[in-house]
């Protein structure tokens, strides 16, 4: 009679394991992050600031992709060509978490020139 009810119990334990391992992977099994839109930042020169844009705390960057490092999404792309001398960031490839991107603008390179003319104190 033991015998009967341990199996009856183990039985009982592994349907209730799979059901719950089942209803894990059905729920959460193929789960990924949101992925942006590759277009997004195709061809575009991307401002991207940490906090407030009036600011003036930001990176400019080309060739610009978002990737996964370390668990963590980060924009990657090479410092752009500035009007500014001592533009230290021009041609260096840069990577920004993310997440600590408060506003970005994606510009084509005709947009990103106007505004450098119109904004320019050079």
């Amino acid at each position: 009679m033991q015998n009967r009810q341990t199996a009856y119990l183990v039985a009982l334990l592994t349907i209730s394991l799979a059901a719950v391992t089942m209803f894990y992977n059905a729920t959460f099994g193929d789960e990924k992050p949101p992925k942006m839109v590759a277009s997004e930042f195709d061809g575009k020169i991307v401002t991207v600031y940490f906090g407030d844009p009036t600011s003036g705390h930001g990176q400019i960057l080309t060739d610009v992709s978002l990737t996964e490092i370390g668990g963590r999404m980060v924009l990657v792309g090479t410092g752009a060509h500035t009007p500014v001398d001592d533009n230290w960031t021009e041609g260096v490839r840069i990577g920004v978490a993310w997440d600590s991107v408060g506003t970005y603008y994606a510009m084509t390179k005709e947009q990103y020139d106007a505004k450098i003319k119109q904004h320019s104190k050079y």
